[in-house]
C-alpha cells in the first residue's frame, strides 16, 4: 500500500468513491453514509466495539486483525479545580448524552456518546498517550 494524504476525511472518501484510491481508512462518520446506500464497502472498524449504524461489520481484532483505535472526546478544566465542581460538570454531561436525541445527534457525527466518570477519563490519558507517544519514537518523528 502507499500512504496518499488527504486534507479530511470527506475528501479520501470523495477520491475512494471517484476510484482515485481502491481503499481508505476514515473516521465512520465520513464513511457510513455510503457504506449504508451500497456505494462503498466497510471491511472493519477500528474501534473496540462494533459501529452500532452498521452492526454487521467487524472490528478489526474480530476480523483477526488486531488494532483497536479508539478517539475520545474530553472535557478539561484547569488544574486544580475542586472535585466537586468536576463531579457536576461531569453529571450534566452524563444527563445530556443520555438523552437519545443528543446520544443519535452525536452518532450522526461519529461519536458514541459516553457515560464514564471524571476517573474514567483520568486513566484514558494515563493509559491511551503513552502508547502514541511511544509510536511516534519508534518511527523517529521529531517534534517541529
Amino acid at each position: 500500500m502507499q500512504h496518499v494524504p488527504y486534507q479530511g476525511g470527506a475528501p479520501a472518501v470523495q477520491a475512494l468513491l471517484a476510484g482515485d484510491v481502491t481503499m481508505t481508512m476514515v473516521d465512520m462518520s465520513f464513511a457510513d453514509a455510503q457504506v449504508v446506500p451500497g456505494k462503498l464497502v466497510a471491511l472493519a472498524v477500528a474501534g473496540d466495539r462494533r459501529w452500532p449504524k452498521l452492526p454487521q461489520v467487524p472490528t478489526f481484532t474480530e476480523a483477526g486483525r488486531p488494532l483497536t483505535l479508539v478517539g475520545w472526546v474530553g472535557l478539561m478544566a484547569p488544574a486544580g479545580t475542586p472535585k466537586p465542581i468536576l463531579q457536576r460538570i461531569n453529571a450534566e454531561m452524563r444527563k445530556v448524552t443520555a438523552n437519545p436525541a443528543n446520544a443519535d445527534t452525536l452518532l450522526r457525527l461519529g461519536v458514541l456518546a459516553g457515560t464514564g466518570s471524571t476517573d474514567d477519563m483520568t486513566r484514558a490519558l494515563r493509559e491511551g498517550c503513552p502508547p502514541w507517544g511511544e509510536a511516534v519514537k519508534n518511527a523517529g518523528i521529531e517534534p517541529e
